[in-house]
């Protein structure tokens, strides 16, 4: 089992451990609390037929597109009528570790051919999900 660095109390550190070492039995297998994760992830991702990448693994351009475009209609339909949902939007699509960020970080395993058109269409992306942000937040400030 791999050693995971927490900040966390020797105790507290310990249940964890146990925890991610608990087994359960689901659709009559037998899964740890870790690898059954993983397996949800695999039937999440074949549901919305989300490509499924290991870590180093190329990605096809064509893949990396699609989630683009599928990560463009979920912020185009993202709910920002309030400074609640507006803030859930910010953090989400437009924050360091935001959907957007993590497409920018995963540039590097797009042959090197393809990172640029996709990453323009990235930069289109964020631009335009900037500028809904930025109408919403004017609307709200307005209504005040």
């Amino acid at each position: 089992m791999e050693n995971v660095n927490l900040k966390a109390s020797p105790e507290t550190r310990d249940q964890i451990q146990q925890l991610i070492a608990l087994e359960l039995i689901a659709n009559g297998k037998v899964y740890t609390i870790k690898s059954y994760l993983a397996y949800l992830v695999g039937e999440v991702a074949k549901q919305y037929n989300w490509p499924v990448q290991t870590t180093g693994q190329r990605l096809n351009a064509g893949q990396f597109a699609m989630k683009a475009q599928s990560l463009m209609a979920e912020i185009s339909a993202a709910d920002v009528s309030n400074a609640a949902a507006l803030d859930q939007y910010r953090t989400l699509y437009l924050g360091r570790e935001g959907r957007l960020a993590d497409l920018f970080h995963n540039l590097v395993r797009l042959p090197n051919e393809s990172r640029y058109e996709v990453g323009l269409l990235l930069n289109k992306i964020k631009q335009g999900a900037q500028e809904r942000f930025d109408k919403a937040l004017a609307a709200l400030e307005n209504n005040k």
